[in-house]
């Protein structure tokens, strides 16, 4: 789980924050490389420590969710992905993919 702390921007600025931290994930699962390295502490000792997430994290099955203003941002986010349709994870039945696809 992540946690996002984002006060005093609105909905369009948190959704474009979760897709640039998707981005980060996406980038850190893949090469291994990317903003997140070396932001990781070792529970116990609170020291830095490297992991390799490499093929470790399915970006097809991450969650997004909020309350009140961060609701607000997860529905953009959600609805930036899918178009005009709207967002397909709050539909039952339908699960949201990261990478979003090519058009």
């Amino acid at each position: 789980m992540v946690s996002l702390s984002a006060n005093g921007i609105n909905a369009s600025a948190r959704a474009d924050l979760i897709n640039r931290h998707l981005a980060l994930w996406q980038q850190l699962t893949t090469s291994g490389r990317g903003g997140l390295v070396g932001a990781f502490r070792d529970a116990a000792t609170g020291e830095p420590r490297r992991v390799d997430f490499r093929h470790r994290v399915d970006l097809h099955r991450v969650a997004t969710l909020g309350h009140s203003r961060g609701g607000a941002g997860v529905t953009w986010q959600a609805a930036d992905r899918t178009g005009p349709s709207g967002p397909r994870a709050s539909r039952p039945g339908r699960s949201w993919r990261w990478p979003p696809p090519t058009t």
